[in-house]
Formats: C-alpha cells, sequence, structure tokens
C-alpha cells in the first residue's frame, strides 16, 4: 500500500522543488506576502506530518512565515523524511497517509492558482494532472 502514497508523494516533491526553484531563481521576482505564506505552509504542513509520525516536537506551527533561502533546503528535507518514513512503515494503515497526501495535493492547488491570479508561471503543469 505504501508503494501508492510513495509514488504520489515522489510526483508532490518533484513539483514543490520545481516550482520552489522556479520561483526563486527569477531574481526581479518580487513573490506577493500571500503567496509567500501559502508556500511556507505547505512546507511546514508536510514537516509537521512529519513530526506528528516521529513522535517529536516541532519547532515552528502551521501558519510561521518561512524565509525565502530556507524553502529549498528544507522542502528537500521533507521529501527525504517523508521516503525514509515510507521505508520504515511499509505496512502502515493508509490512514495516516491520506492526511499528507490529500493536504499536499490542496496546498498544490492553492499555489497554482495563486500563481496563475499573480500571472506567474507555474513549471511541471502536467506533473499536477499526474497526481491527480
Amino acid at each position: 500500500m505504501t508503494d501508492f502514497f510513495r509514488d504520489k508523494l515522489a510526483h508532490i516533491y518533484a513539483l514543490n522543488t520545481s516550482w520552489i526553484k522556479s520561483f526563486l531563481t527569477d531574481e526581479d521576482l518580487d513573490l506577493p506576502v500571500e503567496l509567500k505564506k501559502i508556500i511556507s505552509e505547505t512546507i511546514n504542513f508536510r514537516y509537521l506530518w512529519i513530526c506528528s509520525r516521529k513522535n517529536i516536537t516541532p519547532d515552528l506551527e502551521l501558519y510561521d512565515l518561512l524565509p525565502e533561502y530556507s524553502w529549498i533546503e528544507l522542502e528537500l528535507d521533507n521529501g527525504r523524511e517523508i521516503d525514509a518514513i515510507c521505508d520504515l512503515e511499509k505496512d502502515v494503515d493508509p490512514a495516516f497517509l491520506y492526511p499528507i497526501l490529500f493536504g499536499s495535493i490542496s496546498n498544490l492547488g492553492k499555489i497554482e492558482y495563486l500563481a496563475r491570479k499573480l500571472d506567474l508561471s507555474f513549471p511541471n503543469q502536467d506533473l499536477v494532472k499526474v497526481i491527480l
């Protein structure tokens, strides 16, 4: 069962790192605060889920605004940790994996919506279609 989730979460991870790199590559782009908030929420959500699975106390809250320079490193860490959890919990009850999957997809939709609303390019749109 975790193979299903691992595949979907790997697609989400690839998309997250792709749009973070895309947004941060354009040095002239001043990202609006509303987009910074949802990007931070996306990264924080995945981190908080990891903390809950590892039974550790997180050092941030869901709505904490993260500095832009930390986004890619934190998301890379999230991807590695989620993959490790899937390795360790091969027979885990899917009820524990659905929240990270659906929450991640929901946040991707918010980011894509805001990017379009703000007329920003959103890389790898085909990847979003693959997830759904």
